[in-house]
Order: structure tokens, then sequence, then C-alpha cells
């Protein structure tokens, strides 16, 4: 529930995440910034479990969680459950990552589940994205675009919230001093045959020492 926070429940938190690398070592670098003369491949799995009470303003006893603010899958399902009621949530991910030669590909899908103890209303999620990377000019000019999906409750319509993304990175020495520059545009449906879609401009420099 975070930091100097008491809880109203007994329960922990708890996460796992196993990683294998069948072709090589492939690092946490989105961009194949050493222009990996072999195939580098990625898998992962991840499981996390949590139990969180509803308060009765009707959001949940720690909005530190992401998923659990108003903005986050479980959040905006809040009334979903009892006032009070203590729900636990288990959230399950699959990842996969690709590098070649300058090409970085790579993806995640998860799953969100959340029951509460004494109604037994359960609320259901799901979201994934996919993005690709390629180096016009070794370890200098990438180009790069990105889609992404999540739809916070799967047992209600018109909810599903996309993002396509298309960005640009130039690199003076690696990732500890960069200059970057996106374009999105994110889409969200409000209700039946209505939805908005908001257009999103950023650049933003990076220096790490």
């Amino acid at each position: 529930a975070g930091q100097s926070t008491a809880r109203t429940t007994n329960t922990n938190a708890l996460a796992a995440r196993l990683v294998v690398n069948p072709l090589g070592e492939v690092g946490y670098s989105e961009a194949d910034l050493g222009r990996s003369d072999r195939p580098l491949l990625s898998l992962g799995g991840s499981y996390f479990r949590n139990s969180l009470k509803r308060s009765a303003t009707a959001v949940f006893e720690s909005v530190t969680p992401s998923y659990a603010a108003t903005t986050g899958w479980l959040g905006k399902g809040a009334a979903t459950f009892g006032s009070t009621e203590v729900v636990d949530i288990d959230q399950f991910g699959v990842d996969a990552v690709f590098l070649w030669m300058g090409l970085s590909i790579q993806g995640e899908y998860l799953d969100g589940r959340a029951e509460g103890k004494t109604t037994g209303n359960t609320l259901r999620a799901r979201g994934f994205y996919v993005q690709a990377g390629f180096f016009l000019l070794p370890r200098r000019l990438e180009v790069a675009g990105r889609y992404s999906y999540v739809d916070p409750n799967r047992s209600k319509a018109d909810d599903i919230q996309t993002e396509i993304q298309g960005a640009v990175s130039w690199y003076f020495y690696d990732h500890n001093l960069k200059l970057q520059a996106d374009y999105s545009n994110i889409h969200k449906q409000v209700s039946t045959n209505t939805s908005t879609d908001d257009k999103q401009v950023r650049v933003q420099a990076q220096v790490v020492f």
C-alpha cells in the first residue's frame, strides 16, 4: 500500500517474474544500440497478487499502486465492489523481446482479475502493446513505432483506449546523452458511437552522469 501506510488487511503483496534468454543476454535497453550481429530473444512471464480494501469514498485504501488509482483498471471499476469490501487482485503477464542488426521488437500482454471477498463480484481487465524500432544510422538515428491497447473492464462496452505512436531518437552517447521526439494519437471510447482522439507531441532530452 506504500511506505508508512497502515494496511487495513493483514495480507502481503506477492510478485514473481521469470525471464529466459535462449540465444544470449538481451539486457534491458529497448533499442539495439549494440547492433547485435546475431538474433537475440528474451521471453518472460510474471505474476502479481495483492489484496486491497475499498473505502466508503468509492476508492481503495491506497491508490499508490497505479492500477488502483482512478485512472487504473481497478480504480475505474471500484463500483463493482461493495463499500469497505476487501478485494483480491491477480495480474498475469507475458512478454518478448527480439534484437538483431539494429532492429528491436518487443511486446507484452497483461491480464488482470479482481474478486470481492464478500460479494463475489469480479472485474476483468486486459491490455497489450507492441513496438518496433530500427537504426537508420547505426548507434545514432533510430525511428520507432508503438501500438497499445487497454480494456479496463471486459464486461463493460465502450471503454477501450488505444494509442498509436511514432518516434525518432538521436543518440549522442548511447542512453547517457540522447534527444527524442514522439507523436501520438490517443483514442478513447466514451460511450456508444462516441469517442475522443487526443494528439500528443513530446520532445525530451536525457543526460545521465
